[in-house]
């Protein structure tokens, strides 16, 4: 096989899994949509189209996917603390249970996202369309929501604090939002 392809030929390769960006761009010419697990800590993936696929449980860390293409994909309970995702598309994708602490989702368009119970303390959603997002017991607190869309965005249960920033017309408590003051000196552990 090519260098590119030696991955393959290892006795302990998970096929499942995924090892930083370069084997990422291989397997995704080859047609492979699952990568659950796949190990893209700091990798740089911006504008890549991710349509589809499977990153649940993947470590993304740090990773840049500005501008990506994520429509309908699974990322559920991936981790994408201090991830930067400004203006990328995740149309109907799964961010259940997906840690998004620090991260960067500015004028990124989450319209019909699933995001139960997603951590996205400290987020910057700024400017981002969250129109039809199922944000029900997530963390937002810390979060900077201002001018983001949140028209249809069902936020039941969903948890805010002193330093949420939202836009002056929304009202947490009207969509149900609870306020929820932090226990520890730091807010994001």
């Amino acid at each position: 096989g090519s260098v590119e392809n030696r991955w393959w030929q290892s006795r302990d390769y998970d096929r499942s899994s995924v090892q930083g960006a370069a084997e990422l761009g291989v397997r995704l010419q080859q047609g492979e949509r699952s990568f659950p697990r796949g190990q893209l800590r700091g990798a740089h993936l911006r504008g890549y189209r991710l349509w589809g696929v499977d990153l649940r449980g993947a470590d993304l860390r740090g990773t840049d996917l500005a501008q990506a293409g994520l429509y309908h994909s699974h990322l559920q309970g991936a981790d994408l603390r201090f991830a930067n995702l400004s203006r990328a598309n995740l149309h109907r994708a799964d961010l259940s249970e997906a840690d998004l602490r620090l991260a960067t989702l500015s004028e990124a368009k989450l319209w019909q996202v699933c995001g139960v119970r997603v951590d996205l303390r400290g987020a910057n959603l700024r400017g981002t369309v969250l129109v039809g997002a199922d944000l029900r017991e997530s963390d937002l607190r810390g979060c900077d929501l201002e001018g983001a869309d949140l028209r249809f965005a069902s936020l039941v249960a969903a948890h805010f604090d002193p330093t949420t920033r939202f836009s002056p017309s929304f009202d947490p408590y009207r969509a149900g939002m609870q306020l929820t003051l932090a226990q520890r000196s730091d807010p994001y552990p």
